[in-house]
């Protein structure tokens, strides 16, 4: 079963104490967590991803990772999150069912590649402007209702979003939303 909030964990790749006390506190609350940022194979990642793991395993979260499939099951993430690029180059689900895949979708090409591959969700962005996409083009929630309305897969809304518009979203036909910082950092 899929939350309706996803936390989403943006971790600079080049800082070395990564997790911090309050970070992890925070990562833990979290039901469905990602580590956004593109993780590589490296002593880094690994360490990063093995301490994340145990946060949310512990607390019986799962954790996704922004990496190649193959990857994500060596570290022992819980699955992966697909860029909309790993995405359209894939044609077929990259991990089995034991494992969730989510991908990031802008528009319904990419939304249809993804209930088309049976993946377990889609983020579907920017639903409203936002800081780390400056001049991205917002869907808004006509926009974000146009997708969900065709997909046949849960959708999440990400992109400006915070606890207040769970309502919103659920009435324009979204699971639920994902943020950045608009969940991270209001618990």
């Amino acid at each position: 079963r899929l939350p309706c909030r996803s936390r989403w964990r943006r971790v600079p790749a080049t800082r070395v104490s990564l997790l911090r006390p309050n970070g992890l506190h925070l990562l833990a609350r979290a039901t469905l967590a990602q580590l956004a940022e593109e993780i590589t194979l490296s002593d880094f990642a690994d360490g990063l991803v093995r301490q994340a793991l145990g946060i949310c395993h512990a607390r019986k979260a799962r954790l996704l990772l922004n990496a190649e499939p193959s990857l994500a099951l060596e570290l022992g993430a819980d699955g992966v999150h697909l860029t909309s690029a790993r995405l359209l180059a894939l044609r077929e689900r990259p991990l089995n069912s034991n494992h969730l895949v989510g991908a990031s979708c802008h528009n319904w090409h990419e939304l249809k590649h993804a209930c088309t591959m049976n993946l377990d969700f889609a983020v579907v962005s920017p639903v409203r402007e936002t800081a780390s996409h400056p001049g991205a083009k917002a869907l808004g929630f006509t926009g974000l209702r146009e997708l969900t309305e065709r997909a046949d897969l849960p959708v999440y809304a990400l992109g400006g979003m915070a606890e207040t518009d769970l309502y919103s979203v659920f009435e324009h036909g979204a699971q639920g939303i994902a943020a950045i910082r608009g969940l991270w950092f209001s618990s």
